[in-house]
């Protein structure tokens, strides 16, 4: 008999295989724990990068939002809220524009078209809330220049049934409170010029006429 196959040599070939089986079964016992942790890595890494991606999305909203607002026609004035006063003589808080564009205001509008004295501004307020626009114009002196070329511009919207006012108003004042010969305003919005300019005063119209503001409205419905 070899050596080869002697009980030693089988004995030793036994417990090399016995040996080498064990590995492979400790070898897939570990298998379904490594395959847990990558399966935990890789839900982590999905919620990390749905954040992100949450995050970007959101930012380039605001972004998108920001510009169009500072897009729109005019300068953005704080809100000062929906405060119902009874008559428009009535004491209230003061706005905080020449002619307001939102704040303390009576109840019920007017109706559209060209007035020849000032509207109380608790009333302008509420014509503002109502999606209305104004067009004003402020003339120490005679203007019929200018007063001809608002009608002009605001004629074509008024004969559609949109919701314009054009009046007089006296103290006109821009966001720096230099003193301006005409004002366009909207809910929260303050155009002011010095001319009447048809297409800058066409522009303002289409952005916010119609707009409602009604408090617990969600604004354009």
């Amino acid at each position: 008999m070899t050596q080869g196959n002697s009980p030693e040599s089988q004995n030793r070939e036994s417990r090399r295989a016995a040996g080498q089986r064990g590995a492979r079964a400790r070898a897939v016992a570990k298998k379904p724990a490594a395959e847990t942790v990558s399966g935990n890595q890789r839900l982590i890494l999905s919620v990390i990068w749905g954040i992100t991606g949450l995050t970007l999305a959101g930012l380039v909203l605001w972004v998108l939002l920001n510009t169009l607002l500072r897009s729109q026609p005019g300068d953005v004035l704080a809100d000062l809220g929906h405060e119902h006063i009874p008559s428009v003589d009535a004491v209230h808080r003061p706005y905080n524009s020449s002619p307001s564009t939102s704040g303390p205001h009576v109840d019920g509008v007017t109706d559209i078209g060209i007035y020849e004295e000032q509207l109380p501004e608790p009333l302008q307020v509420a014509l503002l809330e109502d999606g209305y626009v104004l067009v004003q114009y402020d003339c120490p002196t005679p203007c019929q220049v200018l007063l001809d070329d608002l009608t002009l511009a605001v004629g074509p919207f008024m004969q559609d049934g949109k919701k314009v006012v054009l009046a007089p108003y006296a103290g006109i004042k821009d966001v720096n409170g230099q003193s301006r010969k005409v004002a366009l305003t909207a809910w929260t919005r303050l155009q002011t010029l010095d001319t009447g300019d048809a297409k800058a005063v066409g522009a303002f119209i289409r952005a916010y006429e119609g707009v409602s503001h009604r408090e617990g409205e969600t604004p354009g419905l």
